[in-house]
C-alpha cells in the first residue's frame, strides 16, 4: 500500500511478485478501476499496468518510453480520451484500426485506414460501422509523438484534424497485445455457471451441464416466447434483482405451488434448427472434456433438431440477503441486465424492454407471453421468425443432480442456455450494403457502404473474439465487383497474420470471393444509413 492508493487482491499479488514498489512496476498511480465490461479490474503503476479478469486471469504490461519512434510499435492496443479502445495494425507505412466504445462497441464502432508520412504524421479516412448506435465518417490527421508523462509514457497520437464527429483528440498506446483469446474458452463458462445464482437457492450449475460454448445456430421459432415470472410493466421493483433472487411473492413450501422452486424469470421458446451443423462442428475442438459430441448429435437427430432457447433474467452471483452485492457486475448476460451486460437482439441490448401480457392458459400462473421488444418492430420474435442464436449449448437437468442423460437420445434436453445474442434474419436486397452479415464460420461482419466505398469490421465470434478483420474497398455496381484490402487485426497476443488484396462479387444478399481463402458472406439484416453520413458533425463526440 502506498500513501495514497491501495493495492490488494489478485492485482496486489502480481504487484508483489514483480517486486512491489521497488520492482519494475514501481508505485501505484491509481486504485483499481473497472475495465471494459465492468467484470475485470485494471490498476496503473509508474512502470506499467496490471489487468485482472476472472475469465482472463492476470496480465501485466510494462511501459518503456524511448527517445525514438519505431513505427512497428504502433501495432497494439490503445486507449483514447473519448473512452474508446482501439486495436491498431501497422504494415509498410499503412495504419489501420478497429475502434470501439468502452461498452464493447455498442455506442460506437469505427474503422480507420491511413498512410504514415515522414514517420511522424498519419492521414486517412474513418467510418462508423453498424455495430454501434451512430453512423458517421470523415477524415483524420494526427501526429505521432512520444508521451513523457510518467503516468502514460510511450507512443501517443494527437489529432490535428478531424471531420465527421470523431470524438477522440489524444490516443495512448497501452500494450502491444491483450490476452482475450481465453475469453471464449468453454471452461470459463462452466466456472460462471457455478457462481451465478438462481432464485431457488441454487446455482445454474445445479441445472445445466455445458457441452460447448459460443455455439451459433440458425433456427425457426416454433412457439411464442414467454417469461415465467410475475412481470409488472408498471412497477420497476417487480423486476428488481432483490425481488428476483428473494422471490418474496412466492409462497414457498405451499403444496401445489411448486414448493421452493419459484418461476426463474427465463425468457423461453422452442426452435427448430434449419441449418444443420456440419461435420467440423462435431469433430472440432471446443467441447467439454466429459461430453461426447456424438451423444449430443444423436439427441438432436432423434428430436428432429428441435431445442429449447432460454435467456436468463439476471446473471449475478449475489444470494438473497447479500444486499451489499446486489449491484455487483453481472457474470452472464440477462434480459433484465443493462447495456453491455444485457442480451442483445440485432446488436441492441434488450435492457429489460419487454412488451408482455399475461398468458390465457389457466395452468400457466405467472407466465407472461412476449408481445415484442421495445427496440424496433423488426426485432420482434414470434412463431415462424428465423433467427441466428448465439450462446452455450447445454444439457438441462432441470434441477435433478447427475440426471443429464448424456447418452440417452430419447431425452431431448439440449438447449442454448443462456442466450448471448439473437439476430432476427430479415434481410432484403438493398442497393446499399450497409447491414450485419455472417460468414461460413459464423463470424459477424458489420458492413458500411458510402458512395461506393465499402468498409467492414468482422468478428470471429461474439463476444470475446481473438481476431477481427477490417476491410476497405470500392464497389463497382456495373459489374458487381468489390475490390479492396483486407487487414487482419489481432485482439489477442500478436502473431504473423497475413493481410491480402481481395476481390468479391455480389450475388443477391451474398458476397462471394474466388480467392485462395473462400469467403461467403450472407446478409442477416439491413441497417439503413442516415441521409448525412460523411464529413458532418454529430457522431460520438
Amino acid at each position: 500500500m502506498s500513501d495514497t492508493y491501495s493495492v490488494f487482491g489478485a492485482i496486489g499479488e502480481e504487484w508483489n511478485r514483480q517486486g512491489g514498489s521497488q520492482g519494475r512496476l514501481g508505485n501505484p498511480l491509481s486504485n483499481e478501476i473497472p475495465f471494459l465490461d465492468d467484470i475485470g479490474r485494471v490498476q496503473n503503476f509508474e512502470g506499467g499496468t496490471i489487468f485482472w479478469n476472472p475469465q482472463w486471469g492476470i496480465n501485466t504490461f510494462f511501459r518503456d518510453p524511448t527517445t525514438s519512434i519505431n513505427l512497428d510499435e504502433l501495432t497494439g492496443y490503445w486507449t483514447a480520451d473519448d473512452g474508446g479502445i482501439y486495436f491498431f495494425k501497422y504494415v509498410h507505412y499503412v495504419l489501420c484500426w478497429v475502434g470501439m466504445s468502452g461498452d464493447r462497441g455498442l455506442s460506437f464502432t469505427n474503422v480507420f485506414r491511413g498512410a504514415v508520412f515522414n514517420n511522424i504524421r498519419v492521414s486517412g479516412d474513418w467510418m462508423d460501422v453498424p455495430r454501434g448506435n451512430v453512423l458517421r465518417g470523415g477524415s483524420l490527421a494526427f501526429d505521432i509523438t512520444l508521451n513523457t508523462d510518467l503516468r502514460t509514457p510511450g507512443i501517443q497520437l494527437r489529432v490535428t484534424k478531424a471531420t465527421g464527429g470523431f470524438g477522440a483528440r489524444v490516443l495512448n498506446k497501452l500494450a502491444s497485445s491483450v490476452n482475450v483469446s481465453s475469453y471464449i474458452n468453454s471452461s470459463d463458462t462452466s466456472w460462471l455457471f457455478e457462481k451465478v445464482r438462481r432464485n431457488d437457492g441454487g446455482s445454474m450449475e445445479d441445472h445445466l451441464k455445458l457441452c460447448r460454448d459460443q455455439v451459433v445456430l440458425y433456427a425457426e421459432v416454433l412457439d411464442a416466447p414467454h417469461v415465467n415470472y410475475p412481470v409488472d410493466p408498471n412497477n420497476f421493483s417487480s423486476v428488481s434483482y432483490e425481488n428476483f433472487i428473494c422471490a418474496p411473492w412466492w409462497p414457498r413450501g405451499v403444496a401445489g405451488w411448486g414448493g421452493d422452486d419459484p418461476p426463474d424469470g427465463d425468457l423461453d421458446f422452442k426452435v427448430q434448427i434449419i441449418e444443420r451443423p456440419n461435420d467440423n462442428f462435431w469433430i472440432g475442438g471446443g467441447w467439454s472434456n466429459d461430453i461426447n459430441p456424438m451423444d449430443i448429435k444423436n439427441k438432436l437427430e432423434d428430436g428432429n433438431y428441435i431445442i429449447g432457447v432460454e435467456t436468463v433474467m439476471y446473471g449475478r452471483a449475489a444470494e438473497c440477503g447479500d444486499n451489499d452485492h446486489y449491484d455487483s457486475p453481472p457474470l452472464l448476460r440477462g434480459w433484465q441486465e443493462k447495456r453491455v451486460n444485457s442480451v442483445r437482439i440485432n446488436g441492441r441490448s434488450i435492457n429489460g424492454q419487454l412488451a408482455v401480457f399475461p398468458s390465457e392458459d389457466p395452468y400457466q400462473r405467472g407466465v407472461f407471453e412476449i408481445a415484442g421488444f421495445h427496440l424496433h418492430p423488426r426485432t420482434n420474435v414470434s412463431e415462424g421468425t428465423k433467427l441466428r442464436i448465439t450462446g452455450p449449448m447445454i444439457l438441462d437437468g432441470h434441477g435433478f443432480f447427475d440426471r443429464f442423460h448424456e447418452d440417452d437420445p430419447d431425452v431431448h434436453n439440449v438447449e442454448i442456455h443462456p442466450v448471448y445474442a439473437i439476430d432476427v434474419i430479415q434481410s432484403t436486397f438493398q442497393t446499399n450494403l450497409t447491414g450485419v452479415w455472417s460468414d461460413l464460420n459464423d463470424g459477424t461482419y458489420y458492413i458500411r457502404e458510402y458512395n461506393g466505398h465499402v468498409w467492414w469490421f468482422g468478428l470471429d465470434r461474439d463476444p470475446g473474439p481473438a481476431i477481427s478483420s477490417m476491410f476497405s474497398g470500392y464497389l463497382n455496381r456495373d459489374n458487381g465487383v468489390l475490390e479492396g484490402e483486407l487487414v487482419l487485426i489481432p485482439h489477442g497476443f500478436l502473431s504473423d497474420l497475413q493481410d491480402d488484396s481481395i476481390d468479391f462479387t455480389l450475388e443477391g444478399n451474398n458476397i462471394l470471393s474466388s480467392n485462395a481463402r473462400p469467403w461467403r458472406l450472407k446478409k442477416l439484416y439491413d441497417v439503413l444509413p442516415p441521409e448525412s453520413t460523411f464529413g458532418g458533425r454529430g457522431g460520438h463526440e
